[in-house]
């Protein structure tokens, strides 16, 4: 989703448990890249899910902190943000 500010808001990316390892989130991610071209982006992922953290702060995304919202009222989330390039 573009916001009305220009940046970018990807909803995540989501594989297979069995597809962990094999590279296909940085192929999607790479991708998601050229959607979002220079601008800043940001996301939520679940505060619990440190593999999808991990993997985006070596996209470099940077945690904000817990949002204090509930995906689907049950999963709580952390935003991530990455600046845009410039």
């Amino acid at each position: 989703m573009t916001k009305d500010d220009g940046a970018k808001h990807l909803w995540g990316l989501y594989t297979a448990k069995d597809t962990h390892g094999t590279g296909l989130a940085q192929q999607l991610m790479s991708l998601a890249d050229v959607w979002i071209g220079d601008c800043e982006v940001d996301l939520e992922v679940a505060s619990y899910n440190g593999r999808a953290k991990a993997f985006y702060r070596k996209c470099g995304f940077l945690e904000v902190g817990e949002t204090g919202e509930l995906f689907r009222g049950k999963i709580p989330v952390t935003r991530m943000i990455r600046k845009a390039i410039r």
